[in-house]
């Protein structure tokens, strides 16, 4: 149950890296046009 608990603290930290990643980009191509 640990494991699983430290698993998903760590999904978590790894979706919210992708979505900066994603807003980033999104920054990105907007400060472009």
């Amino acid at each position: 149950m640990e494991k699983n608990e430290v698993g998903r603290i760590y999904n978590s930290q790894e979706f919210y890296i992708n979505i900066r990643k994603k807003m980033k980009t999104i920054r990105s191509m907007n400060y472009q046009t």
